[in-house]
Formats: structure tokens, sequence, C-alpha cells
């Protein structure tokens, strides 16, 4: 009838990953109760929320897993979404999402998704690095540097600060030939409309850009 170390049970139980184990030991906790509005009782409900919420957000993550694993990544996107919907504050579903966006080549509504995982999670050094990906191939150069700088600061060490080290001695390379190219299409964009063929010539104008 110890309260308190069944409730000190649950927790490890989360911590070791054992929702459905924690969810049991904190409903038992909470029949423990002689007063079921007390402090302690209290105490156990909360937890008791908490594990459940848990539970559903990975029985909707897994289910998103499932599809992406399949390669149904716009059925995993809705999976993703639904959670992050459900739970708002939880940066997992966000970075899910992002990633299996990135995996449709959606560039602009994954950029999204890494930025809220991010902002839910502000030390998440990978979700920093995924963003600074998606900039640079958007070619936007120096938001991806940023981005990458900013991981390094909240990364340990390991392949990670190897990968982000690399990433930033490749970006001046990479931002130089994206302005050869582009000044190539512009000068040949010019010349097209020159001649006169506008729809061509428009659209060496927009690569330019």
């Amino acid at each position: 009838t110890f309260h308190s170390a069944s409730v000190r049970i649950g927790e490890l139980l989360e911590l070791k990953g054992d929702l459905e184990g924690a969810r049991e030991t904190y409903e038992r906790a909470t029949l423990l109760q002689d007063d079921p509005i007390g402090a302690e009782a209290e105490e156990a409900e909360k937890h008791l929320r908490a594990v459940e919420d848990r539970i559903e957000l990975k029985d909707i993550l897994d289910q998103g897993d499932a599809f992406f694993n399949r390669g149904e990544y716009d059925a995993a996107v809705r999976a993703y979404q639904a959670a992050a919907e459900l739970y708002p504050n939880d940066g997992v579903a966000y970075f899910k999402a992002g990633t299996a966006l990135g995996r449709m080549n959606r560039l602009g509504a994954a950029l999204s998704f890494f930025e809220k995982g991010v902002e839910k999670n502000p030390n998440d050094a990978v979700g920093r690095q995924r963003i600074g990906q998606i900039q640079q191939a958007m070619h936007l150069f120096n938001r991806a540097e940023k981005s990458y700088r900013e991981a390094l600061t909240r990364a340990g060490q390991g392949p990670i600060r190897n990968e982000l080290q690399e990433a930033l001695a490749r970006l001046p390379e990479q931002r130089n030939q994206a302005v050869k190219e582009s000044g190539l299409a512009l000068s040949e964009g010019k010349n097209l409309l020159k001649e006169g063929k506008k729809d061509e010539g428009l659209e060496r104008l927009k690569q330019a850009s």
C-alpha cells in the first residue's frame, strides 16, 4: 500500500520504455488511495493521464512508421500530422512528417515541419541539420550555413559533428557553382528573348532566379 513507491516504479518503467507496465502501475496506485481526491491520488491520476497520452501518441507514430517503411509517404504524413495536431508539443511527430515530406521532394512543406520540431526542441541538432540540408537543396546557402552552425553548437562528438563540418566545408564551392549556373542561365534567357523565343527565354530566367 506504499503509494509513492508505486508511482516511482511507474516512472522507472516509463524510462525503460514499458508504457503499458507504467500504466498498470499508475492504475494500481490510484486504487490504493483511501482519499480519492487527495494530493497523492491527484499525483497518480496525473501520471496515468500522461502515460495514456504517450501510449496513444506512440500508436499513431507506429502507424505512420508502418506506412513510411512501405513507401506510402502520403499516408505516413497524414498519420504524423494527426499526431502533431493531437500532441502539438511533441517534436518527434514534426520531425517524422518532415522526413516523409522530404522523401516526396516537397521541400517547402518539409522545411516547415522541421522548423516546428526545432521550435519544440531547440537543442535538436539533427533537426537543425535537416533544416540546413533542405535550405541547401533550395539554394538558400546563407540560411543553410546558419542552420548548420546552430546544429554544430548543439551536436556532441560523433558522426553528426563530422557531417556538419563536411557540409559547411562544401557550401562555398556549391554556392559559387550556383552563382555561375545562374549567370549562364540569365545570359541565355536574355538572348532567347532577343531572338523572340519568349517561352524558352522565360524558362531560363526562372532557372536563373
